[in-house]
């Protein structure tokens, strides 16, 4: 499917799909490494839901790093993930947690996660 899991394709998940692009965004110029990364884009765009998210703070946090590794910019509309007034990083940014400081691991429990708020710092620098 384009995927990527964390012990085996068997199970593929967006959290180790985009840490796998992370780390192939380097050798994205080798012909099956980049048939790789445009088949787990797509991947991700299908699991990727019509209000531009991934159902966690972490997944969508995740992803952004590995759109931004790869030089996609999330806020032109032809890349798929969003547009300039609402997009991935607009989404992640409704998990945060006034009060705290902190980001929400899910938005149906908006109590600050330290995991969550750990794996988002990175994709809002």
């Amino acid at each position: 499917n384009g995927g990527f899991g964390l012990f085996d394709n068997s199970y593929t998940s967006v959290d180790a799909t985009a840490m796998a692009l992370q780390a192939l965004a380097n050798d994205r110029e080798e012909p099956k490494v980049q048939q790789a990364i445009e088949k787990a884009i797509a991947y991700l765009k299908g699991a990727m839901s019509s209000q531009y998210d991934f159902g966690n703070v972490e997944g969508n946090a995740q992803v952004i790093i590995a759109l931004s590794a790869l030089g996609i910019d999330i806020a032109d509309a032809k890349n798929g993930f969003g547009n300039s007034s609402k997009n991935i990083l607009t989404r992640l940014q409704e998990y945060y947690c006034e009060e705290t400081g902190g980001y929400a691991h899910n938005l149906s429990n908006k109590k600050p996660n330290e995991i969550a708020t750990i794996q988002v710092l990175p994709a809002t620098e």
